[in-house]
Order: structure tokens, then C-alpha cells, then sequence
């Protein structure tokens, strides 16, 4: 019991950490320019080191604002990769962005498992309310053909999980030149053409109500918990009773038992009590007899 508990009390002490913090987690493959997002959603240069082969650390964390982190993920599909340990970090993010490139057309069947994956992970409710579609290399596809990807994929969305998603077009390269750009007229062009600042207004914008929703999910996962832990209390518990009534049972198997053995003992007793009874009579009598023998012998010998 005293373990359970305990296991519980840790289990709080984490959810109330995190129920404090916002984390906005990047997800998808590799070779989806994951990092470079969030590095133009930070402006602050190359802050993610972002790779498809796994290094010693599983994601990079950093501030975005106040409570508020990017968290950046290696590809599901990216070598080495636990996946395991990957679903852990999704399970603890308030807003996920799912980075696909234009280039590759419509998602791919790892992209659509990668969905249901992380689904399954956060909670079927919770990760389509807190996910985003996050179209890459807007700047290599003309916009035609965007809308053209853009339709398909929403109507696979549509049909493999009915269910649909905020989409934003982005070009990590235009947000790069605004960022080099001298000219004011062109790093306007090049910033609205990248579609970083439409996103980071929209991060910002429901930073607040996320982090409501993160307590929200913090507290049910809370109240899981609790139930997980009286089931495991109230299982051992059954065990214990479980074996108290073994032990009733012995004990009354053993108590029938000796009645059994005392009562057949007695009724023994009784019985060589009622024969040693019979033979002190027949004694008694035999004795008065020979008693009696003895005086009408002596009488008769008087006679002579």
C-alpha cells in the first residue's frame, strides 16, 4: 500500500509541474526542415541543431516565452530513433506541429501513421484540438499546386481519421532572406511571403487558452491515476482477504478436526470408564462371594 502511494504522490508532483508549462512540440519525419521551423519561430539563428540521425540527447528544449517552450523531435523515422521514448514527449505537449513539405506531394502512409501514433499517445480528443499541419518549402511549389496538395491531404485527413486541421504554409528560406534582407520594402515581402509571423501570431494568441487546456488534461490524467492506484490497492487488498478466507477455512478444517479427534476420544474414555465400572462390580461381587464362601466353610468345619 505504502508503495502505491507513494507511486502516486510522485505522479502528482509531475503533473503539477507540467501543468505549468506549455511545451509546442515539432513532429513528422525527418528531412521535413522540423528544427529550421522553429528556428524561424524564434528568430534567434541557428538555436536548433536539428539532424536526421539521433544523437545522445532525444529532443532539444527552448523558451519561447514566458512558460511557454519549443520542443524539437527527431523524425519517427530518423535512424536510430526510440520512438518509445519520442511518444513520451508528445504525451506531454500542448500544441503540436506537424511539418510536411510540399515537395513530397501528398502525406505518406509513415506521415499518417506517425498521426495516429501520437494520437493514440496524447488522446484521440485532446491532439486534434492541439495540432496544426505545418506545409514546408512553400517557396519551391506554385500555388496551384499547393492548394492542389493542400486539398488532397485534408481529404485524406477527412477520411482516415474524420477529422481536419489548421494548415499554414511556410518557407523557412523566405524568413532567412527577410532576416538578411537591408532593404525594409523586401524583408517585408520576404516575411510575409515565409507565413512565420501569421503562425507565431497564432502560437501567441492561444498560448493562454493551451496552457488552461494543459491543466485541464493534467488534472483528468490526475484523477487516472487515483483510479489506477485504488485498483491496485483494492487488488491487494482482494489478495489479502483472499487469503484471510484461506485461512479461516484452514482454521476451521483443523478446528472440525480436533472436535472430531476430541469427541472420538471421549466417547473411548466413556466407554473404558463404563468396562472398568462392569469390572469392579464383578469384583466387588466375586469378592462377597468368596466372602461368603469362607464363612459357610468355617461352619462347616465347626460342625466336624
Amino acid at each position: 500500500m505504502e508503495a502505491v502511494l507513494h507511486e502516486l504522490t510522485q505522479k502528482l508532483k509531475e503533473l503539477r509541474q507540467a501543468a505549468d508549462i506549455v511545451y509546442i512540440v515539432n513532429a513528422g519525419l525527418i528531412n521535413q526542415v522540423k528544427s529550421s521551423l522553429l528556428n524561424s519561430l524564434l528568430g534567434r539563428g541557428e538555436v536548433f541543431r536539428g539532424s536526421g540521425r539521433r544523437g545522445t540527447n532525444i529532443s532539444q528544449i527552448e523558451p519561447y516565452c514566458q512558460n511557454a517552450y519549443f520542443v524539437d523531435t527527431p523524425g519517427f523515422n530518423a535512424d536510430g530513433a526510440n520512438d518509445a521514448e519520442i511518444c513520451g514527449i508528445y504525451e506531454k505537449a500542448c500544441f503540436i506541429l506537424f511539418v510536411h513539405s510540399v515537395k513530397t506531394g501528398d502525406l505518406q502512409r509513415q506521415e499518417i501513421d506517425c498521426l495516429r501514433t501520437i494520437a493514440n499517445v496524447v488522446g484521440e480528443k485532446y491532439f486534434w484540438q492541439h495540432v496544426a499541419l505545418i506545409l514546408t518549402f512553400s517557396e519551391e511549389c506554385e500555388e496551384e499546386q499547393i492548394a492542389a496538395i493542400r486539398t488532397r491531404i485534408e481529404q485524406t485527413i477527412a477520411g482516415k481519421f474524420k477529422q481536419k486541421m489548421g494548415v499554414f504554409l511556410v518557407s523557412n528560406a523566405c524568413f532567412v532572406k527577410a532576416q538578411r534582407a537591408d532593404d525594409s520594402e523586401k524583408k517585408a515581402l520576404y516575411l510575409e511571403r515565409s507565413g512565420i509571423p501569421e503562425l507565431q501570431k497564432y502560437l501567441t494568441a492561444h498560448l493562454a487558452q493551451w496552457q488552461r487546456d494543459n491543466r485541464q488534461l493534467q488534472a483528468e490524467r490526475f484523477q487516472e491515476a487515483q483510479k489506477t492506484a485504488l485498483g491496485k490497492m483494492s487488488l491487494r487488498h482482494g489478495g489479502t482477504l483472499m487469503k484471510i478466507d484461506q485461512k479461516r477455512a484452514e482454521y476451521a478444517k483443523l478446528k472440525n478436526e480436533l472436535q472430531r479427534l476430541y469427541y472420538q476420544a471421549r466417547n473411548k474414555i466413556y466407554g473404558l470408564k463404563t468396562q472398568f465400572s462392569a469390572a469392579e462390580n464383578s469384583a466387588q461381587k466375586a469378592e462377597k462371594e468368596l466372602s461368603n464362601l469362607r464363612e459357610q466353610h468355617e461352619q462347616e468345619k465347626a460342625k466336624y
